[in-house]
């Protein structure tokens, strides 16, 4: 794309649920992060992610992690996590795991402050969003 600058980074961050995935997007030059789509956690999950990655340019893709209330590991990190180790084996590539500690909880926040009606989806999506404002700003890029 014109006008961009060559060290652009492109980033996408996952909200991984049993039934759905989260997607948003950001990227260096922007630095916002936008909830994108919630694709279907099938077999065919790495394939949607990598045709995402494909058709958004995308070179780190970062995943949410749940813990319990206390950051300890919960049946739920296990299944992420197992989650995020075949996406890896599959897509050739590392996957950062970051602490989504509260992201749903904000999404829905957030979701019910624009009055109008949403989806689960919704929520997966701007989950996957807050996930990737809080990647973004460990790197100490402002959101």
């Amino acid at each position: 794309m014109a006008n961009q600058p060559s060290n652009l980074i492109n980033y996408m961050a996952l909200d991984i649920g049993e039934k759905r995935v989260g997607v948003a997007l950001a990227n260096s030059f922007a630095r916002i992060a936008n909830p994108l789509t919630t694709i279907e956690n099938t077999e065919q999950l790495a394939v949607n992610i990598q045709q995402l990655m494909n058709e958004h340019d995308v070179s780190v893709l970062i995943a949410g992690v749940p813990r319990g209330l206390d950051g300890q590991d919960t049946a739920q990190t296990a299944f992420t996590i197992g989650v995020i180790q075949d996406l890896e084996a599959k897509l050739g590539q590392t996957i950062v795991q970051c602490d989504e500690a509260g992201t749903s909880h904000l999404a829905e926040s957030a979701l019910l402050r624009h009055g109008k009606p949403y989806e689960k989806s919704d929520i997966d999506a701007w989950a996957a969003r807050y996930i990737l404002e809080d990647y973004m700003q460990s790197l100490g890029v402002n959101t």
